[in-house]
């Protein structure tokens, strides 16, 4: 595969970099707002939630006792869902954005869906540094089960990249595409755990629910952050192994319709 192709790390690396450049460029502080954006946010939802709406409750999610936090908790949901946004919402227009590439034969376009996804990671691990760091200076602690973070955030990558080959394909055959994805961007970060806890979601549905990725990935970022809990191993194994499942199928399907992406652009 093209992402763990050795030689296609330097021409992923200067992909993705130009990528970060292209969306702070003209602006003074540059990459720098990826640091900032999320930091002001923080401040923000914190302001509003302790403040004017004077919230300081007691974590719905779980019954530990923990009280407060609630614009950290609300960040986790926000972030986790930003970072699969990011990659999905760009992905219609992929390929019809980069079509110098797409008729240079010897161009492996197919590090294009990898570029957009490993993008919005990069700007997920820097907000997540940031809340990681707001919650031991609020705390004065911050529990070591927190390094174990990318065990659950790695497969939400690979979920993304996964769906970015597919959507991207698909979208150049079905232009449709693009108006139904902003759609369901929209629709799942209300059908995603962002502003309620996961203990919220109805029992009969409850399983359903959890074939959504970013269920699974925003109750065990905030169970790191703000119980020191990891999640059991067989389902950190189920949502590891359905990640490489969407994966493997994004990429399958990429390769199948490639050869006609220069009829189409």
């Amino acid at each position: 595969m093209i992402f763990i192709d050795p030689k296609y790390n330097a021409l992923l690396r200067l992909l993705v970099w130009r990528d970060l450049r292209a969306r702070y460029k003209g602006n003074f502080l540059g990459p720098l707002w990826a640091l900032l954006t999320p930091l002001v946010f923080l401040f923000i939802y914190t302001f509003v939630f302790t403040r004017i709406f004077d919230m300081n409750w007691k974590m719905a999610a779980n019954d530990s006792g923990v009280i407060g936090g609630f614009p950290a908790w609300l960040f986790v949901g926000l972030l986790t869902h930003g970072m699969f946004a990011d990659a999905l919402i760009r992905s219609p227009s992929l390929f019809f954005e980069h079509s110098q590439f797409i008729k240079k034969v010897v161009f492996p376009f197919g590090v294009l869906p990898v570029m957009i996804s490993v993008t919005a990671l990069v700007n997920f691990t820097i907000g997540f540094a940031v809340l990681s760091i707001f919650m031991f200076v609020s705390n004065g602690s911050l529990s070591w089960v927190i390094t174990l973070s990318p065990v659950i955030f790695f497969p939400l990558f690979l979920y993304a990249v996964g769906l970015s080959f597919l959507v991207s394909s698909a979208s150049v055959l079905i232009r449709d595409i693009a108006q139904v994805m902003g759609m369901g961007i929209t629709a799942l970060l209300f059908l995603s755990p962002v502003f309620y806890p996961a203990s919220a979601i109805p029992s009969s549905v409850k399983a359903v629910a959890f074939c959504n990725p970013l269920t699974f990935a925003i109750t065990s970022l905030r169970g790191l952050l703000f119980e020191g809990v990891f999640p059991d191993f067989w389902s950190v194994l189920i949502y590891w192994v359905f990640a490489i499942v969407v994966l493997i199928v994004g990429w399958w399907f990429f390769i199948s319709v490639k050869h006609t992406f220069a009829d189409h652009i």
